[in-house]
């Protein structure tokens, strides 16, 4: 898992997860956050529950569920491949994971690295 810091948070990059989750309804765009109908079930290392919300998060305008009694944001890898995001990795030059869409890169940083950077 690689981390890509924001305004104080930590957003996690994980080539396991399937969908997007985000841990607080600040991170969403106002207005996005809504129901999904019939809920949403997903298990992790920690325990299973049962998600409600769903909206469009604030830095890589994309659909993330809302848990806010999970421990972390998390980016799914594949999710964000499946979105349109390029992604690139060469740690013979960092290990760093950077995420390209529409002109703007993010890495993702190992340990404390973090923070917008354009490619090398």
């Amino acid at each position: 898992m690689m981390l890509f810091q924001h305004n104080n948070t930590g957003i996690h990059l994980d080539s396991g997860s399937t969908f997007h989750l985000r841990t607080n309804e600040d991170d969403f765009k106002e207005g996005s956050l809504q129901g999904i109908h019939g809920g949403f079930h997903y298990a992790s290392n920690v325990e299973g529950r049962n998600l409600y919300r769903e909206g469009i998060d604030k830095v890589f305008d994309s659909v993330c569920k809302l848990d806010t009694r999970a421990s972390d944001n998390v980016n799914s890898l594949s999710n964000m491949v499946q979105d349109g995001f390029d992604v690139f990795m060469d740690t013979k030059r960092e290990n760093s994971f950077f995420v390209t869409r529409n002109g703007t890169t993010w890495r993702f940083g190992h340990r404390t690295c973090c923070g917008n950077s354009n490619v090398p």
